[in-house]
């Protein structure tokens, strides 16, 4: 990304300025081909490290970069990847869902990077034909990585979040799922759909649950 070669012209000056006092390790393997990072945010906190980190110091030091898609080594309850669409490309993306009985007369909704009136529209379709009745929990939702998710497609993942955390049975890290949900319960095909599996596949993904209109007439090669 225009960030990481920022990054990357930056510390190759301050490597002339500091000489063998700056050493620089890059990690960028496990790093998502589609990740986003957002301009002046990392190198900022690279400036901060050089200057009050390795600069004072007395002795050579090293900086190591390492990013990567990460879910931890236990996956939790109420976690699912989806594949939504970023601008041109497809971006795997984190979900997550709390379901916990309320303590009030009025069960909280909260979105995080999701729209919260959707929220709504779809734990009324999970009761109306999934029969699964939440109006006596809370349920918060968050897009993990502060993105904010516009489409559709987040719909049947975070469905499967909410039941995950609800069922308080975890989902299998191997699996990714994006799809619309309609008010019929019906399952609705998305844009991009090879795309989205295609770069899935290419992130060591090997199950997914999505429509079946999306559903590749061949295996996926990853």
């Amino acid at each position: 990304t225009d960030e990481i070669e920022l990054c990357r012209q930056y510390l190759a000056l301050e490597k002339l300025r500091l000489t063998d006092r700056l050493n620089v390790e890059w990690h960028l393997k496990n790093m998502p081909g589609d990740a986003l990072v957002p301009p002046l945010v990392l190198q900022p906190l690279l400036e901060n490290a050089v200057y009050h980190g390795i600069e004072p110091s007395p002795v050579p030091a090293t900086l190591t970069i390492n990013i990567f898609l990460s879910r931890g080594e236990v996956i939790s309850p109420g976690s699912v990847v989806m594949v939504v669409w970023e601008g041109t490309r497809p971006l795997l993306v984190e979900i997550q869902a709390l379901v916990d009985e309320s303590m009030g007369s009025n069960p909280r909704r909260v979105a995080v990077g999701v729209d919260q009136n959707r929220l709504s529209m779809l734990l009324a379709v999970l009761h109306r034909h999934g029969g699964l009745q939440l109006g006596d929990q809370d349920v918060f939702a968050n897009v993990v990585g502060g993105i904010k998710v516009a489409e559709t497609s987040a719909d049947l993942a975070l469905l499967l979040a909410i039941v995950s955390s609800y069922r308080d049975r975890s989902i299998d890290a191997g699996l990714v799922s994006f799809g619309e949900v309609g008010l019929s319960g019906e399952i609705r095909p998305v844009p991009s759909g090879g795309e989205r599996l295609l770069e899935a596949a290419k992130h060591g993904f090997r199950r997914a649950i999505v429509p079946l209109a999306n559903v590749p007439r061949k295996p996926v090669e990853g």
